[in-house]
């Protein structure tokens, strides 16, 4: 049996059914938090540390220039995580920058490998340009579609681990 095909308006309502779904948490950074704990980070967690910048704010800035490029969540979420790794890498010493970008190479398809250490190594530069104030290592994010926009909810580590 054909499968039958839905209207622009069936396929909207249920991309909004799927953002309000009631197995999911309808807050991001309690999602969020629930997965780095999964990974093993159990510092103490602070919300908007007084006198510092929200990173979810930085990041946005960071990607930017990229913002329009992706077409879809799945983009997005490949942007940013690209973005990730450029952010934490710069934040590495420049000696075990290499080593540390091929082993996040090795995790994607050989095909994409140039396209991977180029658009890295611009997102390094632009780290150190315009951002080299920000010394925080970004260990995950939370990205909700709302539609016309996305919405980041980011969880770093402060100076000296503490998230």
């Amino acid at each position: 049996m054909a499968k039958k095909k839905l209207s622009r308006d069936q396929k909207r309502k249920q991309k909004k059914q799927k953002r309000h779904s009631p197995h999911l948490s309808s807050d991001p950074n309690q999602r969020l938090l629930k997965r780095v704990r999964q990974h093993g980070f159990e510092q103490k967690v602070i919300r908007n540390p007084v006198g510092q910048v929200k990173m979810s704010q930085v990041l946005r800035q960071f990607v930017e220039p990229y913002w329009h490029i992706p077409d879809d969540e799945q983009g997005m979420r490949k942007l940013l995580t690209t973005a990730l790794v450029a952010w934490n890498t710069a934040l590495l010493p420049e000696a075990e920058r290499s080593d540390h970008l091929r082993k996040m190479a090795e995790a994607l398809p050989e095909e994409t490998h140039a396209d991977f250490y180029v658009t890295v190594s611009e997102m390094i530069k632009r780290k150190e340009t315009y951002f080299a104030q920000y010394d925080r290592t970004i260990i995950d994010y939370e990205l909700v579609d709302r539609g016309d926009d996305y919405h980041i909810t980011v969880m770093s580590l402060m100076p000296g681990g503490e998230e």
